[in-house]
């Protein structure tokens, strides 16, 4: 899956496409920056879950801009939460109902993802070394 892909699904959700005619061009000027704040927010949750389930290691992501032609570096369960938060964040300026709705999605989908992390027992670090 690409980030392109997710792209076209947001587009979808809001009911805009880029074959219906509609320009879409300053959605998808957007989304690739829009699309690395996603990955920089998700990246520890994404690790966690990639530990926990056996998987590699996923691909180092800009922080602040994506390729929409690259793949999409995260876990296959993260592409939901991608699209909804994309779909809230294109949404924030003209239909605010909407992206609060999308943004409730993606928040409840992120959270299924965590809770799904099972518990891993470590000794505790001491960063300060007062004792």
């Amino acid at each position: 899956m690409t980030f392109q892909e997710l792209y076209e699904n947001a587009l979808r959700m809001i009911a805009e496409s880029q074959s219906s005619g509609g320009d879409t061009s300053d959605y998808e000027e957007r989304a690739s920056y829009i699309l690395a704040t996603f990955c920089a927010e998700c990246a520890e949750t994404d690790r966690c879950y990639r530990i926990a389930n056996g998987s590699g290691t996923s691909s180092k992501v800009s922080s602040s801009y994506v390729e929409l032609s690259h793949p999409f570096p995260f876990s296959d369960v993260f592409a939901s939460p991608a699209v909804y938060y994309l779909c809230a964040m294109l949404t924030l300026d003209e239909n605010e109902t909407m992206s609060e709705r999308f943004f409730e999605r993606y928040s409840d989908a992120i959270a299924s993802i965590q809770a799904s992390i099972p518990f891993s027992c470590e000794p505790i670090r001491d960063h300060y070394t007062m004792i």
